[in-house]
């Protein structure tokens, strides 16, 4: 039998509730010359059973059963499988739409691409709500030949449209993957760092309209909170967004678009701590606070941080930056 197309890659930890209906989705494309590569990644629930029973009724579907390692740890497994020309990720919570797998497809071989990038659906179910997060015309760039200015610009404008910070919503040319993997010591913004890595490559992009994935949007998100190791996680990340530009060559828009995002990031983690559990003691709390405002990048984030989503409170702790300050708003 001959290599698939697509290596569709679902990394699967305790998702016994939506794996099944996240498969279906891909199942149920239209294209349909695809392998999925389940990777259940040591659940202790039910996951592994959904998985295999899937995988009993469809032979396109292959299942990995692996200790549990994170979901860097499953989705290099899930790429170290992958058999097809081209390699997409979907979350197990998450669901591909109708047409999804064929319009990205479409695109690659129209552009001769080697990343498909596609507007996405956010799903709040506990307020019934949708959100979409798309560009609205078809938008291809070829960092290879265009002028770095004019590319790093069509970059950060793709950034400013939320098409870049997730590993999913993307079908990858898997050759231009070849020794890239999913960075397992960071377990927050992993997926940013490994598309940040891809565009060094300097890959032909065509990014779509429209939203083709489903996000689903969980009552807590990763920005809101607190974990000790989250620093480091988050300055390696804006490290290699940072190191894709050339500050002075945006376009003043791309530069105060970006600041502000890189400030949100650091401000929204900097007002986690008030949300730490009470096992983390005042001294971890200052010592957190201290790698987020003495960053290397701290000058992008005071740049930005006019227009940042948080409290005109924090902001003026922030251009402080007081010890003592800190003390008494963490209390």
């Amino acid at each position: 039998m001959s290599n698939p197309t697509i290596s569709v890659i679902i990394p699967a930890y305790n998702a016994e509730q939506s794996l099944e209906r996240c498969a279906n989705s891909v199942l149920s494309q239209s294209f349909t010359d695809f392998e999925l590569i389940v990777v259940d990644d040591g659940s202790t629930d039910a996951t592994a059973s959904v998985a295999d029973a899937v995988a009993a009724k469809d032979n396109r579907v292959r299942v990995v059963h692996k200790a549990n390692g994170g979901v860097s740890s499953a989705r290099n497994v899930g790429l170290d499988a992958a058999s097809g020309t081209y390699v997409t990720f979907v979350d197990s919570d998450d669901a591909i739409l109708a047409g999804c797998l064929v319009s990205m497809m479409q695109a690659m071989q129209r552009y001769h691409a080697d990343l498909c990038i596609v507007g996405y659906r956010s799903r709040i179910s506990r307020l019934q709500k949708t959100i979409n997060h798309c560009i609205e015309n078809e938008y291809a760039i070829d960092t290879s030949s265009m002028p770095d200015k004019c590319w790093m610009n069509a970059i950060c404008e793709l950034e400013s449209k939320s098409y870049l910070f997730q590993c999913w919503g993307k079908l990858y040319r898997r050759q231009c993957l070849d020794g890239l993997r999913f960075n397992e010591r960071i377990s927050y913004g992993e997926d940013t760092v490994f598309v940040f890595d891809l565009l060094q490559r300097h890959p032909k992009i065509i990014a779509l309209p429209g939203p083709l994935y489903e996000y689903e949007e969980t009552q807590t998100g990763l920005a809101s909170r607190f974990r000790l190791d989250k620093p480091s996680d988050l300055l390696w990340q804006h490290g290699h967004r940072l190191k894709i530009y050339r500050f002075d060559e945006l376009t003043r828009h791309n530069q105060d678009d970006l600041c502000r995002r890189l400030a949100n990031d650091v401000l929204w983690a900097i007002d986690a701590v008030r949300k730490a559990p009470h096992s983390v003691s005042s001294l971890q709390k200052i010592e957190y606070i201290s790698r987020l405002t003495e960053s290397p990048y701290r000058r992008y984030y005071l740049y930005g941080l006019k227009h940042a989503a948080v409290s005109r409170l924090v902001k003026i702790l922030y251009v402080l930056n007081i010890d003592l300050l800190w003390s008494i708003y963490i209390r």
